[in-house]
């Protein structure tokens, strides 16, 4: 059972981000492309999160799989 649900997990949404040097975080275009990579994941919705401070910065992106309980 553990390996089904870890398969059917991975079907779920996508998650992807970045820490590092500010010099180094992707543009929107390659944000938007990797965003575009995991579509498959979850085409449901999309979004990500940037956070700069003065040397560093983190990008968290992810996209959502909507899921629909059949049974109500």
């Amino acid at each position: 059972k553990t390996a089904n649900f870890i398969a059917w997990l991975n079907n779920m949404c996508g998650i992807s981000g970045y820490l590092g040097p500010k010099k180094y975080l992707p543009g929107k275009g390659k944000i938007k492309s990797l965003l575009q990579s995991m579509k498959r994941r979850g085409p449901d919705g999309h979004g990500f999160f940037i956070k700069n401070t003065r040397h560093m910065s983190m990008l968290f992106a992810h996209t959502r799989l909507a899921i629909i309980d059949l049974q109500k």
